[in-house]
């Protein structure tokens, strides 16, 4: 198989094929011959007729590889009859004015979307400003036009980008969420430039426009679309309706948190009540006590560790003499008879209980030591092992200046003094 014809199957390039290939210091270089005789205005579309000289022209494909891969061909100069100038006819692998094919700036747009600028300049290796300039041309080339038909119902809101108050104003179809125009800036002038586009009888159509409560958003669609009805947006009706309750009473927010938190607590039932023989757990008609299905009961609190019991049975007998407040009165008592002698703690011992603690060594084994090397082995020479030579960054991903083709090219590397060799008995 020729080379041409392992090009033309490997690359298809749409009206042409292959002519020549060759292998420059800049990359591979892919000579190509066009099929159509017709000469096409890129501007204007209209169809010349005889030429005014020839022109080579270069466009950068995508990569072969780790190699830049270039398409080469011969365009014709003809006098258009629309624009009435001399132009460069078109072709159907780059865009107009483009020095880059439609394959590379399609792969760019793409991801442009995913990642940043400087992302793709580095994976692509292109310079910054050749990446902002595909973004615009296939923006402009490939949006739909259709996109501001048949609108009825829209959203407009700003976002901020970059730093400091730079903004941008989008404008997004609630039919299926998609965002139909964006421009710089926002106020009254940016929601007018998208009105003017959208033009007078598309903006009869509008039934509804979402904003957040600008004024002058409110402006705009005052004067380009009256009929249409304006919706405020929640997030800004709840957040104007809490700015004005807090001016209204300070302390009305924080009250009303603090009764939602406490309102478990107060709806609490006694513990003791629950353990009587035969009560159920069906709550009166008028008791406002008992809690909820899901909730916790307030648990009564029990007397320190070490408390005599005594001391406890005349508190539950006494509970009812004074009256209780806080938790207390919340709670349950304890019943007497529920109250038992605690067993007193006896004092830790020194020694410790051999059938339950087992003995623990107190020094741990001595580390097992080397191994020695046999009197009949012979001495060995010890070299450090050479590092294996590093590898290069992909080739997307690394820049071709400074950088050695060869690897023979490079300095060695520096090795530390007394780690080339050591003897060792």
């Amino acid at each position: 198989m020729r080379v041409t014809t392992a090009f033309n199957r490997l690359l298809e390039i749409p009206g042409a094929s292959v002519r020549s290939v060759a292998f420059e210091r800049d990359g591979v270089v892919v000579g190509l011959r066009r099929r159509s005789k017709r000469l096409v205005c890129p501007r204007c579309g209209c169809l010349g007729r005889g030429s005014h000289g020839q022109r080579r022209r270069r466009w950068r494909h995508l990569d072969l590889g780790a190699t830049r891969c270039y398409l080469e061909c011969e365009l014709r100069r003809f006098c258009c009859p629309g624009c009435e100038k001399v132009v460069t006819e078109a072709v159907p692998w780059a865009r107009p004015g483009a020095r880059f094919t439609r394959d590379l700036e399609d792969v760019v747009c793409w991801l442009a979307q995913q990642a940043a600028f400087s992302v793709i300049e580095r994976l692509m290796r292109l310079s910054w400003r050749s990446v902002a300039a595909i973004v615009r041309r296939v923006v402009a080339s490939e949006l739909d036009r259709r996109r501001l038909r048949e609108l009825y119902v829209i959203g407009v809101d700003e976002i901020s980008y970059r730093r400091g108050q730079r903004y941008l104003t989008l404008v997004a179809d609630h039919a299926d969420g998609a965002v139909v125009w964006a421009g710089k800036g926002r106020g009254a002038a940016t929601l007018a430039r998208f009105l003017e586009e959208l033009g007078e009888e598309e903006a009869k159509k509008l039934r509804a426009v979402s904003i957040d409560m600008s004024g002058s958003y409110q402006k705009a669609l005052r004067e380009h679309c009256a009929q249409a009805t304006v919706c405020f947006d929640p997030f800004h009706v709840v957040a104007l309706a809490k700015q004005g309750a807090r001016r209204a009473a300070p302390g009305a927010l924080a009250h009303a948190r603090q009764e939602q938190r406490l309102r478990p607590l107060r709806q609490g039932h006694t513990l003791g009540a629950a353990q009587r023989p035969g009560h159920s757990d069906r709550a009166p008609a008028g008791d406002a006590r008992l809690p909820r299905r899901g909730q916790l009961a307030a648990l009564p609190r029990l007397p320190a560790q070490g408390a005599a019991a005594s001391d406890l049975r005349a508190r539950v007998q006494g509970a009812g003499r004074a009256p209780a407040s806080g938790l207390a009165a919340r709670s349950g008592a304890l019943q007497a008879e529920a109250v038992r002698e605690a067993r007193a703690h006896a004092p830790p011992s020194q020694a410790g209980d051999p059938e339950r603690d087992p003995a623990r060594a107190l020094e741990q084994p001595p580390r097992r030591t080397r191994k020695p090397h046999p009197t009949d082995h012979p001495p060995q020479l010890r070299l450090p092992l050479s590092r294996a030579a590093d590898r290069a960054h992909p080739p997307l991903l690394r820049s071709d200046q400074g950088r050695a083709t060869n690897i023979n090219d490079r300095r060695p590397r520096k090795v530390r003094h007394g780690l080339e060799r050591a003897v060792c008995a």
